[in-house]
């Protein structure tokens, strides 16, 4: 009596492990599939912080539809690869279909493979944080066009992909589904504003002032956007730092305004002209 898994070209879940029990002349194969693993939340895209790129698969994508190929969808080739998770890394030139490769150790069992770089920015055996450059995207090995292929690995097998501890939705059309880096540096608030109700990926991913501070919104310039701001306990005093922006970068605006013990700080458009100013 033998109950077995129907396997058709690469494995669309992770291979089954088996249990074999002699019983007389017959053979009982006993299919356990094993867990498939989610990478630790704080695993990071591999590209600097606000940067969206596409995501796509395949069936027969070499060695698991579960791989990720990156497209910018602009000019791919050169663009920054980061690590996206702290770990050991090891560079391999020119890895056979992978070309110019690095893999990551993160420790439990977790490895990261990115492949087909143009080039390296890291020397074997480096240390490296998420937000560490480890080369340069290209069209090294069994390449088409310059991409980056992206691989989590859990005990050296291919697992499907997640980020900032959200699994991607896989497409098997290219480009396949955008996202946006939160790959924002630690420390940072990591700013996720979406255009929209519902489920789905934000509009603007970026990272914006220490974590230490408190975060705010508002039109701080009447042109009808909400932007992101912050108030710091200065000497006692709250600090307000507003951004005309919604992406990384120096602030617009700087004043103190309000005791930071005795105070809280808040925000509205007090003489209805359109533009938040501070209260508290």
């Amino acid at each position: 009596m033998v109950a077995t898994a129907a396997r058709a070209g690469l494995w669309s879940t992770p291979r089954p492990s088996r249990l074999f029990l002699a019983i007389g002349a017959a053979i009982l194969i006993a299919v356990v599939p094993l867990p498939v693993q989610a990478a630790p939340p704080s695993v990071q895209m591999p590209f600097p912080c606000g940067e969206t790129w596409h995501a796509w698969s395949y069936t027969g994508h070499s060695p698991s539809a579960y791989a990720v190929d990156w497209n910018l969808l602009g000019e791919d080739s050169g663009r920054s690869v980061l690590a996206g998770v702290a770990g050991t890394a090891s560079v391999i030139p020119n890895n056979g279909g992978y070309g110019n490769m690095v893999e990551i150790n993160a420790g439990g069992g977790w490895t990261f493979r990115y492949a087909h770089l143009s080039s390296f920015s890291i020397v074997n055996g480096a240390t490296v944080t998420a937000q560490t450059e480890i080369g340069k995207v290209g069209n090294t090995g069994a390449s088409s066009g310059a991409h980056l292929h992206y691989e989590q690995r859990y005990q050296n097998v291919v697992q499907p992909a997640t980020f900032d501890g959200i699994a991607i939705s896989y497409s098997s059309t290219y480009p396949g589904h955008a996202y946006t880096s939160a790959n924002c540096g630690v420390g940072d608030w990591h700013w996720h504003l979406r255009d929209g109700t519902g489920a789905g990926p934000a509009t603007y991913v970026f990272g914006y002032a220490p974590a230490t501070d408190r975060p705010i919104t508002g039109d701080w310039n009447g042109d009808g956007t909400m932007t992101p701001g912050i108030v710091r306990n200065v000497n006692g005093e709250w600090q307000w730092h507003l951004r005309n922006a919604n992406s990384a970068g120096n602030t617009d605006v700087v004043f103190g305004y309000g005791n930071a013990v005795t105070d809280r700080p808040i925000t509205g458009d007090w003489d209805g002209n359109g533009n938040m100013t501070p209260g508290i």
